[in-house]
């Protein structure tokens, strides 16, 4: 009837199914889905939302794997890893963690190089820098935000928040604008956390 016409015309927001699913118990995030979804080649799922038709493709959803199914359970399973390291962190440990990975992502580009003498890509680099530079600017915004900056400067100022600030110094030795800034974080950092007298 018009009813079924009607619903067959909705769409269901992944952040709404995603809220849905946590009041019932089952811990999801809408990137999750995303990722689910795109497996059983539902396109445009995270702007546009699931249909009812294609919420019914979980049913029988080997007819509906795509090619691509196995890189989608892999980005399926790290989103559900970074979920479950990420969930209990604080904002602060979050912005952190950020600035880890963005770290950890150059020093790969750095052994790849060292490994095939092959260069990366100009693409692969820039992307690189500008999470790096995204991460660390994030960072640098919080310690301005007067409601939050002293949790993050105690963040940063932990053994954890050290360690990471410092292996970003040593592992940017060869780009300065990028090792200026993150000893401009340390520096803004040491400022919030021990008052006036620590300004550099």
């Amino acid at each position: 009837g018009g009813g079924d016409a009607g619903d067959a015309g909705r769409r269901v927001a992944l952040a709404a199914l995603s809220a849905k699913l946590q009041q019932a118990g089952f811990a999801t995030s809408a990137a999750e889905l995303g990722v689910l979804f795109a497996s059983l080649q539902v396109r445009g799922g995270e702007g546009e939302g699931i249909s009812c038709q294609e919420l019914q493709r979980l049913s029988n959803f080997e007819a509906w794997l795509g090619a691509g199914a196995e890189k989608q359970a892999l980005a399926f399973r790290a989103l559900r890893v970074r979920r479950l390291l990420m969930g209990p962190m604080s904002p602060g440990e979050v912005r952190l963690s950020r600035l880890h990975w963005a770290i950890q992502e150059v020093k790969r580009l750095e052994r790849g190089f060292r490994a095939s003498g092959a260069a990366p890509s100009d693409a692969l680099v820039a992307r690189a820098e500008s999470q790096l530079v995204s991460a660390m600017e994030d960072l640098s915004a919080a310690l301005r935000d007067s409601a939050g900056r002293a949790a993050m400067a105690e963040v940063l100022m932990s053994s954890l928040g050290l360690r990471v600030l410092a292996e970003a110094v040593a592992s940017l030795g060869a780009a300065v604008p990028l090792q200026l800034k993150a000893i401009a974080l340390i520096s803004l950092a040491l400022a919030v956390h021990g008052g006036p007298a620590f300004v550099c």
